[in-house]
């Protein structure tokens, strides 16, 4: 049971109101090596060496037995010492699936003012992949989309949309409005899957199975990120909301813990404040060497357009969950060297076959939308519940109650890039937040305008 239960949930919401603002934004095979004739683009089989173009064009002469012999034999020795040419062998394709639907559902701020369009594309690319391989037991499965426009009026429509269309689970959700789109899922108990954990329903509901910690390891992740680069001084830019103070620092104390730190202040950012100078100043007072960025999008640049006019150049770290390429663009230069800590590999690390793999979904279906983090999120549910369902019983697919249990009897579920996570194991440790299935986190820089991972593995800050 927590401790002080409905005053720590409280806190929360008041945290989470910030979030809930916050935009997330080969070459031709060699095979000269083998001893095998090349073979063209035209299936044809390359010329003979021009050493045994005489024994193969000359004609031997009819009085000599001899050079018969040679002929024949040297004709025999050519056929064979010349492999048969293997016959093409291609895969026959894979049939689109058929009969009804599996129907899931993503409800995103697709659009409006905090739109994170790529959520659409990413749960679609994955839609066409799984489709493409044959679907699940030979069904097709589908995603509906449901944009709330970054309203909360809609977001509530959304989740009442979900249970009328009869959908078996809600997937990859990345809005700001899970307050209002999770009751209904929780009174159909319906699972809300690899949602983005920003508010408070999201990481208390028994039907949220976020594929990470949500705002509170996003939290943790930035202590991390200021202990593991050296910062020893650190000082908290926070939204001037007081009960949000307390639990940001909770959580960006709990991350700094494994480095013998804590916080050493916090300012509070009026959001209406024209000049922020003074603001920027308070967070360097005592010789602040590292700063965590709890603030809005707008804010963070901002702040990152005044410091330099102070002459300071602490570290500074904010979170993949707040700020994305799409934020940093208009400010250049003045992003660069960052830190961002989130539970997701940057969509420029391709060295990760996983994040390969996203790409190549998207491209498979002419996708120009940008390539993020949450989008790799959203893709990489849908991929997930998909394979849960292939090891189902396929009468059983239809049914959130038979997906919830296989979700729970999976184990530790590893699929690239997302990091490990076991949904029958919440993470203690992160209360109020019941629904922590990972903390493993990992951290990016901003470099040359383009996030950029430091290390492409994962830590766990509680291992």
């Amino acid at each position: 049971m927590w401790i002080k239960r409905h005053r720590t949930k409280l806190v929360l919401i008041a945290l989470l109101a910030v979030f809930a603002l916050v935009a997330s934004a080969c070459g031709d095979d060699d095979d000269s090596d083998s001893g095998s004739p090349s073979t063209s683009a035209a299936g044809q089989t390359t010329a003979p060496s021009d050493d045994s173009e005489p024994e193969t064009t000359q004609a031997p002469s009819g009085d000599d037995d001899s050079d018969d012999s040679a002929t024949e034999t040297t004709e025999a020795t050519s056929d064979d010492d010349e492999p048969e040419p293997e016959p093409e062998t291609t895969e026959p394709p894979i049939p689109r699936p058929t009969g009804d639907p599996i129907k899931l559902m993503t409800i995103g701020s697709i659009s409006g003012p905090l739109g994170i369009s790529e959520t659409e594309d990413a749960v679609k690319a994955a839609e066409e992949a799984v489709n493409a391989a044959g679907g699940i037991h030979g069904r097709p499965l589908e995603v509906l989309i449901c944009d709330d426009e970054s309203n909360p009026n809609i977001s509530s429509e959304c989740g009442r949309k979900a249970v009328k269309e009869g959908v078996v689970a809600v997937v990859g959700s990345n809005t700001g409005g899970g307050d209002l789109y999770m009751p209904a899922l929780t009174e159909a108990e319906i699972p809300s899957v690899g949602n983005m954990g920003r508010s408070v329903q999201e990481l208390t509901s028994p039907f949220s199975y976020p594929i990470g910690g949500g705002i509170a390891v996003a939290l943790a992740a930035m202590g991390y990120g200021l202990g593991e680069n050296g910062a020893t001084k650190i000082h908290a830019a926070i939204p001037a909301t007081g009960n949000a103070r307390i639990l940001a620092g909770l959580f960006l104390n709990a991350g700094l813990a494994r480095y013998d730190l804590t916080l050493d202040g916090e300012t509070g950012f009026d959001p209406t404040a024209a000049d922020i100078t003074p603001l920027v100043q308070s967070t360097l007072e005592g010789g602040t060497d590292g700063i965590a960025l709890l603030m809005t999008p707008d804010f963070i640049n901002k702040y990152l357009l005044t410091l330099p006019n102070l002459g300071a150049a602490p570290l500074l770290v904010s979170s993949t969950l707040v700020y994305s390429t799409t934020n940093f663009d208009i400010v250049g230069d003045a992003a660069e060297g960052m830190i961002l800590a989130g539970q997701i590999l940057p969509a420029t690390y391709t060295d990760n076959p996983g994040v390969q793999r996203y790409h190549d979904d998207l491209d498979a279906i002419g996708s120009d939308e940008a390539r993020s983090q949450s989008g790799i999120n959203a893709w990489a549910a849908v991929h997930v519940v998909a394979e849960i369902m292939q090891g189902m019983d396929p009468g059983d697919v239809d049914s959130s109650a038979a997906l919830i249990a296989a979700m729970e009897s999976a184990g530790e579920i590893e699929f690239e890039p997302v990091p490990p996570f076991n949904w029958s194991e919440p993470i203690s440790g992160y209360a109020p937040a019941e629904r922590v299935f990972s903390d493993h986190v990992v951290l990016s820089e901003i470099r040359d305008g383009r996030i950029v991972a430091l290390s492409g593995e994962y830590v766990s800050l509680s291992q």
